[in-house]
């Protein structure tokens, strides 16, 4: 069995609607999952018609408000609601392909020493994204490694490490999420609240929980999504705030994992930045100049959340 949650605030309903017709669609057995729709808080409430699919299916559906608003409440209401050796959470824009939650079980059964894993996250078939912005894709949920899976444990930052967007995620990861949360609850602060907030990593605080409790994290190229972009996510303006956003919760991400402990983004990835800077300045770069401009937004706000008091 696994559970299957949603966790949205305020969604786009058509497209809303594209996922659950998904994940009724799926090729696993009806009676093998569930799914929670984890409405936060969004104005006015999501009507309970959006679940008609899956009740026609015969897969059992429902939706709990969650009040609190912020990604970070919703997940952890989610797990509250749920009882399975698995979660797989599923964003509001995210349409799984057909076998998705078949081959994740798959996977889950056949590697006990992962402890979550993800795969590939792709712009709907036909989207088109001009070029000064696709540096900033994976920024916005988008990842493709390759055909190759990937796996392994790490207390840091990984290339496989996946975010909640289509996610696989174990009973043991998410119960240290929850015992984290309960001996610091400022973790409930990490991730965005809103449609206009810039705040994220509320999924690498989960994640790297994973290597806590003994187990990998991976990447399964044959799990595959299209994620929906909201038009406005494809704005430099957004993306500019966006960039900013992930240098400040760099930092408020580091003071949770290591208990008031942080280093500025600015001493890490110095060198990724003067890099881009100078690729930035050649015509044939792949990397834009306005990606640039976005990342000394990350390090300003890096810097300025490491000399803001804990």
């Amino acid at each position: 069995m696994v559970d299957v949650c949603i966790c949205t605030h305020n969604p786009d309903l058509g497209v809303l609607r594209l996922v659950i017709a998904a994940l009724a669609s799926q090729s696993a057995d009806a009676k093998s999952f569930r799914v929670t729709l984890v409405d936060n808080a969004s104005a006015p409430p999501i009507p309970e018609s959006v679940l008609e699919p899956l009740e026609a299916r015969g897969v059992n559906g429902r939706i709990v408000r969650e009040p609190n608003l912020g990604i970070a409440h919703a997940r952890l209401r989610a797990v509250h609601e749920t009882d399975a050796s698995w979660v797989c959470f599923i964003d509001d824009d995210n349409v799984v392909t057909e076998n998705y939650l078949e081959v994740g079980e798959r996977h889950a059964a056949a590697n006990p020493h992962v402890g979550a894993f993800g795969g590939r996250l792709l712009l709907p078939l036909g989207m088109e994204v001009r070029r000064a912005i696709r540096p900033f894709l994976p920024y916005l949920g988008i990842k493709d490694l390759g055909d190759v899976a990937l796996s392994g444990p790490s207390r840091e930052w990984c290339e496989w490490e996946p975010p909640t967007a289509g996610s696989f995620v174990s009973r043991s990861v998410l119960n240290a999420f929850v015992d984290a949360i309960e001996r610091e609850s400022s973790i409930l602060g990490l991730g965005r609240r809103g449609l206009n907030s810039s705040v994220s990593c509320e999924d690498s605080f989960i994640m790297r929980g994973a290597y806590g409790v003994g187990k990998s994290l991976a990447y399964v190229p044959k799990l595959v999504l299209y994620h929906h972009l909201r038009p406005h996510r494809l704005k430099l303006g957004y993306l500019l705030r966006l960039i900013y956003g992930y240098g400040k919760s760099h930092v408020l991400l580091e003071r949770c994992l290591n208990r008031g402990l942080a280093t500025p983004a600015y001493y890490k990835d110095l060198g990724a930045l003067i890099q881009t800077l100078r690729a930035s300045a050649s015509a044939d770069s792949k990397k834009s100049l306005e990606f640039a401009l976005g990342m000394i937004g990350y390090h300003i706000a890096s810097w300025r959340a490491y000399r803001e008091p804990i």
